[in-house]
């Protein structure tokens, strides 16, 4: 017998089927019927071990699933042909409601099915997101290998292609560089081989490391080089982890360091410029300095800008100009002026509240949802039983709840309240 149940092309009558489909199809007098007349049909399995029990898990019949507990099923058999509980069985099929009742009955989500695979290996073979974070949020351990090694984490990333489950394993806290002890894979290297694109931009921006290699002495480079999509894979890998990854690798520099050249670039650039504007030189001269210096301003952008520049070079164009302007007033203009006279005065009170206010813009709260640690399981088991658990209520990156009007920014990689807009010159929306 298959392990799912198959649906009749026409419903059958209420009142003259038998046992297995009326639980099937959620006949509940007739199921009290049948069982009154005969109570060990409610504990005696059917075909292939298969329990009543088991087909009301997979069919959602949470009614009919508690009057069978109640008549003596026990909760934890085990039938069909994967050797399965019913509570393997929902969690397989997704039927939240299903899990969360046998759940609250005990019954038990560290049971290995025939395949080794307990109840949080399942949900994340086939993601289903909210019942990845119930079990997790119910206290099931979030790096429980199966019996072949790998971890939730690993099956989300081999066999989903959505962004999550991965990310909600990872903020929830899997370990992204945990290592199968048979293979010594990660999940990176299970999603590469299955070239899980989404998983793998999610674990290399969460840390999973590339230069951990496998029991056949491989990192991620050269696993990736054994794949039909060699070149797709390994561009993609070098993109994420190398910014201008096609430059000589002297001259690939790390994060921080892009992040402080990009940031200093309108500063030089506007340095440079008035720097050229003030040498006594014909005006020939002049341009042929500054096409050489246009040149070597393309090789600057091309080693220090990266994916970040729309988030580091606004502010920095903001504070460069106004850099120049206060350099070009102690130059120009300060031995003009009286120290005690009411210009300069003005311009020290005028420049401490301007920037006492650009401090406390960049520095104050724009609406950030404040992240309950201790509160973060009881808020997953609040939603998920509310089955209010989607992406529209809960931020899988945040880990929070998402009142109305909030957004996840993804410049400030938070959860914002009443959402605007980023604000490009102080970080803040």
């Amino acid at each position: 017998m298959s392990h799912y149940p198959t649906d009749n092309p026409s419903k059958p009558d209420p009142h003259t089927t038998d046992i297995v489909t009326a639980v099937q199809y959620g006949f509940y007098e007739r199921v009290v019927e049948l069982i009154d007349a005969d109570s060990q049909l409610a504990t005696t399995p059917v075909n292939d071990n298969i329990t009543l029990l088991h087909w009301a898990a997979i069919n959602s019949r949470v009614e009919i699933a508690k009057y069978l507990i109640n008549k003596g099923a026990k909760i934890d058999a085990f039938g069909g042909a994967l050797n399965s509980t019913p509570l393997h069985w929902a969690v397989r099929d997704g039927k939240l409601d299903m899990v969360i009742f046998l759940l609250s009955y005990d019954a038990q989500p560290l049971l290995e099915d025939g395949e080794g695979f307990s109840c949080i290996h399942l949900a994340s073979i086939f993601g289903h997101s909210a019942i990845v974070a119930y079990l997790v949020a119910k206290g099931q351990d979030i790096n429980l290998p199966d019996k072949s090694g790998l971890t939730p984490l690993m099956h989300a990333a081999h066999k989903v292609k959505n962004r999550d489950p991965t990310q909600l394993l990872i903020r929830l806290g899997a370990s992204v560089n945990e290592q199968n002890p048979n293979n010594k894979y990660t999940a990176l290297h299970y999603a590469v081989s299955s070239v899980n694109t989404e998983a793998i931009r999610v674990l290399i921006d969460c840390g999973a490391k590339t230069n951990i290699r496998n029991a056949d002495n491989e990192d991620i480079y050269e696993f990736a080089a054994k794949s039909p999509q060699t070149r797709y894979l390994i561009l993609l890998i070098s993109q994420l982890t190398i910014a201008n990854s096609d430059l000589p690798k002297w001259l690939q520099v790390d994060r921080s360091i892009r992040t402080l050249g990009t940031k200093l670039f309108p500063y030089l650039v506007l340095i440079f410029i008035a720097c050229v504007v003030e040498l006594s030189l014909w005006f020939v001269h002049k341009g042929i300095i500054m096409l050489i210096l246009i040149f070597l301003g393309y090789g600057y952008m091309m080693v220090f800008f990266d994916e970040n520049l729309s988030r580091n070079l606004p502010i920095s164009v903001a504070q460069a100009s106004i850099f120049c302007l206060y350099a070009c007033y102690l130059y120009y203009f300060l031995p003009y002026v009286h120290i005690i006279s009411f210009s300069f005065i003005g311009l020290v009170i005028c420049t401490y509240l301007s920037w006492s206010n650009y401090y406390l813009a960049i520095k104050s709260d724009p609406g950030y949802i404040q992240i309950n640690r201790d509160q973060q399981n009881r808020i997953i088991i609040q939603l998920v039983e509310q089955n209010l658990f989607d992406y529209e209520t809960y931020c899988t990156w945040c880990l929070a709840r998402k009142p109305l009007r909030s957004k996840h920014c993804r410049q400030c990689r938070r959860c914002v309240a009443r959402f605007d807009h980023h604000c490009p010159v102080n970080f803040d929306n």
